[in-house]
């Protein structure tokens, strides 16, 4: 859901979009025939696609300009790989992009954008953006502008049985680190709960949102809202540094105690071992709750599940808020009257009842305050979900300029974190120490390989 493309097919992309040579340049010219055909690509499937399809349908009947065509146009690996050789004849009116996948986009340099930002059309219109949940700000605007539209929202965190936790006299909310929580699972192995811990060593998220709890920048360059970074932080010598390791220490440790699930478990295996009360506490994105709910709910005797948001690593330290993820649309750049279309289809969609539906429908969390507060998503806060309502308070008061990396090379640098975690807690003798100095090591080398593929 989240995965970028790979530094050699950047490269390759990047020197096929030059030898394409103007490629980039936007179609004028007189009114067209009307209606337009809107394509419209997008990753999302299951409950969300026929959301969005309901909503497309809706719009298509609500006017005679434009014919919304929305399809699954594949992962977002494939959509992006599509877009970046695209030209103008081929190129749909709004493409996807997952949250971090969006950095492989968004750029100062209005000469080689694939887009046109959402911003043009915001002032163009006096369109109110004040509804949207503050943080996604932070990560979808330059300069304050916002470059694209958030679809999805979704947090990192924990999900816990909240039972087992109280039975054996731990407060869940005492536990504002993995420090913490690194101790509860101590008392839920004395208690008889083996391996209580299920750790998501899949994705670079959990490392990432935790230090944004912190408020702690990985990459320079403002964590790449300044530019393209030149170098890690994670050999920093000061408080990068220190939590990168401390949550490498604590993986570590739910390794050599035996406190955690195999690596090799997945996430879907996990659900069910929470479930049947195998492990106690299991990471994972807000955005699945709805998948792990069902399966309580479908119990004899559902427990106390909880969600909490990301908490910070190291004990004691100060919390500065909540990153946001989840998918996002772009307006591609082709000419002005699809551009117009695109940007009527996006308001759309940015409508409570489409926004509050979506949520319902894939377990995100409404893009806008005022979407979280329909009857209908208040109902399912209250009937199934309730602890949505706190992501969006973290969200709501998380502090400005909190957000995760903006940095093109995602994929490459996730790819390296998964590999050295995955170490971590397989490896005996690999230390923390070693994991964090070689992940800013090969970090800080898949960035070089990548500003010189970029002519930087």
């Amino acid at each position: 859901m989240r995965k970028t493309i790979g530094l050699a097919v950047i490269f390759l992309l990047a020197a096929l979009c030059v030898f394409a040579g103007g490629s980039q340049e936007k179609a004028v010219g007189a009114e067209p025939s009307w209606p337009i055909k809107l394509k419209v690509d997008t990753a999302q499937g299951g409950d969300g696609l026929v959301l969005l399809r309901a909503a497309a349908a809706d719009f298509n009947a609500s006017q005679d300009k434009y014919v919304v065509d929305l399809t699954q146009a594949g992962s977002y690996t494939e959509i992006q790989t599509r877009i970046i050789t695209s030209t103008l004849a081929d190129r749909p009116a709004i493409f996807a992009a997952s949250g971090t996948g969006s950095a492989a986009f968004i750029t100062k340099d209005e000469a080689s954008r694939l887009y046109v930002p959402a911003h043009d059309f915001i002032m163009a219109d006096g369109y109110d953006m004040s509804t949207l949940i503050s943080n996604l700000k932070t990560n979808y605007c330059l300069d304050g502008e916002w470059q694209c539209l958030p679809l999805g929202n979704t947090s990192v965190g924990q999900f816990f049985n909240n039972d087992i936790l109280k039975a054996c006299g731990i407060d869940i909310d005492s536990l504002k680190s993995y420090d913490e929580i690194l101790v509860a699972c101590e008392k839920l192995a004395a208690a008889g709960y083996k391996q209580p811990y299920y750790l998501r060593t899949d994705y670079s998220d959990y490392l990432n949102y935790s230090l944004t709890a912190q408020g702690i920048n990985y990459f320079d360059m403002d964590n790449g809202r300044d530019g393209i970074p030149t170098k890690s932080l994670f050999d920093d010598g000061a408080e990068c540094q220190a939590a990168t390791t401390a949550y490498f220490a604590f993986a570590k440790a739910l390794a050599t105690k035996g406190y955690m699930v195999p690596v090799n478990v997945s996430a879907s295996t996990a659900r069910q071992m929470i479930v049947e009360k195998q492990i106690v506490i299991m990471d994972g994105y807000s955005s699945g709750a709805n998948a792990v709910i069902k399966l309580v709910g479908d119990l004899a005797n559902p427990f106390d599940l909880q969600y909490r948001v990301s908490p910070v690593i190291q004990k004691g330290a100060k919390y500065h808020g909540q990153a946001p993820g989840g998918g996002v649309l772009f307006i591609a750049k082709t000419n002005e009257w699809t551009e117009q279309g695109a940007w009527e289809f996006m308001k759309w969609l940015m409508q409570d009842k489409y926004t509050s539906a979506y949520a319902m429908a894939t377990g995100y969390i409404p893009i806008t305050t005022t979407g979280a507060q329909t009857p209908e998503y208040q109902a399912y806060i209250n009937n199934t979900f309730p602890n949505a309502a706190d992501v969006i308070r973290e969200q709501n008061n998380t502090e400005p300029n909190i957000a995760y990396a903006r940095v093109p090379f995602t994929s490459d640098y996730e790819a390296i974190f998964v590999e050295i975690v995955k170490r971590v807690c397989t490896d005996a003798a690999y230390t923390p120490e070693r994991a964090c100095a070689d992940l800013a090591k090969r970090t800080n080398e898949a960035i070089e390989l990548y500003r010189m593929g970029v002519g930087l």
